[in-house]
């Protein structure tokens, strides 16, 4: 017995010998690894510094013009190194967004890292697909207040007053630089930005009428994802066909015969209008469904009610915003109670929408989820990186070539801006005749729209573009609405190797519209390299 025991005691010892042995190769080994991995991790980082130094260390040109007395709008200018190259003046929407966004997120010549990631880890690296490869791309933050533009006057009441300052600015900018004036210009504008790229080109025209011998070289108009026109215009069958046709509800959801499907609630409240105002269902607008849901009472009320509860997104909270007794806002909205929505967009938690994908999508681009944003707008993208790199002092001091002032705080949008062009502005009932305007006087228009973009969705936008080709022209675009697939020509680019359609577009003398596959709203930042062909086409760059 006391053999056997010393035995297996040798062979647990052994054992325990064997184990220990190979512990240590194994802790050796991991420490090996470990150091290597924070080295690399270190030089990774020290690379990513040194990129990010470098580019702070390119001269950046920028600076104010003083469009009326005391209000002053920031420009960044990005000039190409191509000869003789057009000139692309870029406006964010809102209103009261910054243009400084997509100069650092889409279109610039450099990109923040992971822009909607909530972290500060603001790393800067070279855009591939840069505007400035084939064109002088100027970012301007208008109207007075936005961005890093500064003010003493009040807030803009009406896109008509925005275009008098743009005219103002433009004509300084060429006294600035007279070497663009000569250039073909292009105004780009995404989401609410379409409006004001349409007030301007209206105004160019007007002033162009005056200024025969200097004349503004105005060549186009590139709307992306923009507001062309009045949406609530458009037929009321407009926003499910583009959630049935792209999958974003169910075949059961979009099956009209079905009881309590969305397809079966929109058709009854349709035909009950339809018999209501006696017009035929096709003459049924959006604006006629909100109209019933917004009235007092009523089975039509209810069955409406029940429809724009499945399709429509709301604020998640709003915030009490109480407009201050200050003469730079209107009169009519000193003291008045808002409720100004924060946080995100969201579809009704019981919504055919929200049960179809298992959660609620985000409505800027529904194949993705919807973040909180952290500020106004609510619009499903972190800002909170943005934020704190447009508002770093070093940034800033590098942006504005230290002109900027310090105690000016960047904001993506501004919510007063915003709400003060949103509640008196009636220009924008204008906007798809200045679109028209623009064809009828040779300037040329591109409409873009994204496949996965709910909030300016290509359906109602081709409705749109359908009355602004027969004020134009006498003559639609499209030979149906919806238009058929077999109308439009593929838009192909050659990426690693493959050939990729990644737009479809329709062309009708100087009008083309365009809709890009696998995008939301944010056309450059989510398909940088199709809108880069895209544009590049547009100018007709080789």
């Amino acid at each position: 017995m006391k053999t056997v025991t010393i035995n297996i005691l040798k062979i647990i010892q052994g054992e325990i010998m064997f184990l220990f042995y190979n512990l240590k190769k194994i802790l050796l080994f991991i420490t090996i690894f470990l150091n290597f991995f924070f080295l690399t991790t270190a030089c990774s980082k020290n690379k990513d510094k040194k990129n990010s130094d470098n580019i702070l260390n390119t001269k950046i040109e920028s600076g104010y013009i003083e469009v009326s007395k005391g209000n002053n709008l920031f420009y960044y200018l990005v000039k190409s190194k191509k000869e003789k190259a057009p000139l692309i003046i870029h406006f964010s929407g809102g209103p009261g967004a910054s243009s400084m966004a997509p100069a650092f997120n889409s279109y610039g010549p450099f990109l923040i890292n992971e822009p909607f990631s909530h972290d500060l880890d603001y790393k800067l690296k070279i855009n591939p697909y840069s505007w400035n490869q084939f064109s002088n791309v100027v970012f301007l933050e208008q109207t007075r207040y936005v961005g890093y533009s500064y003010g003493t006057g009040s807030y803009v009441t009406s896109l008509n007053t925005s275009g008098k300052e743009f005219i103002s600015w433009i004509i300084e900018f060429y006294k600035k630089y007279p070497e663009f004036q000569s250039r073909p210009l292009y105004l780009s504008g995404e989401s609410a930005g379409g409006e004001f790229i349409a007030q301007f080109s209206h105004q160019i025209i007007e002033y162009n009428k005056l200024n025969k011998d200097n004349k503004i070289p105005l060549t186009g108009l590139f709307a992306q994802s923009a507001v062309i026109g009045n949406a609530d215009e458009t037929p009321a069958t407009s926003k499910l066909f583009f959630l049935c046709n792209e999958g974003f509800l169910s075949k059961e959801s979009c099956t009209i015969d079905k009881a309590g499907s969305v397809k079966n609630i929109m058709n009854d409240c349709i035909q009950k209008i339809s018999k209501k105002q006696g017009i035929p269902i096709e003459k049924v607008k959006i604006k006629d469904i909100s109209n019933e849901v917004d009235s007092e009472k009523g089975d039509l009320k209810k069955v409406c009610s029940q429809y724009e509860n499945e399709i429509k997104f709301h604020a998640l909270k709003t915030k009490k915003f109480i407009v201050p007794n200050d003469p730079i806002y209107p009169i009519e909205l000193r003291n008045q109670l808002i409720h100004m929505p924060i946080l995100s967009f969201i579809f009704t938690a019981n919504s055919q929408i929200s049960k179809h994908f298992n959660y609620s999508p985000n409505p800027y681009n529904m194949k993705k989820n919807c973040q909180q944003s952290n500020f106004f707008p609510p619009w499903c993208y972190d800002g909170y990186k943005l934020s704190h790199f447009f508002n770093d002092p070093e940034i800033k001091n590098w942006i504005g070539n230290g002109k900027i002032p310090k105690n000016l705080e960047w904001k993506f949008a501004s919510f007063p801006i915003n709400l003060v062009l949103s509640s008196f502005d009636e220009e924008y009932r204008n906007t798809d005749l200045y679109y028209s305007e623009a064809l009828k006087n040779n300037i040329k228009v591109f409409i873009v729209n994204a496949k996965n973009d709910y909030d300016v969705n290509y359906v109602s936008a081709q409705a749109i573009v359908s009355k602004i080709s027969l004020n134009a022209f006498g003559k639609d675009i499209f030979n149906s609405f919806p238009a058929s697939s077999n109308e439009f020509e593929k838009q192909y680019v050659i990426s690693n190797d493959k050939k990729q359609e990644v737009a479809e577009f329709k062309t009708f003398k100087n009008l083309m519209f365009i809709q890009i596959n696998n995008s939301g709203h944010m056309v450059g930042f989510d398909q940088p390299e199709s809108v880069f062909q895209i544009t590049k086409n547009i100018l007709g760059v080789k």
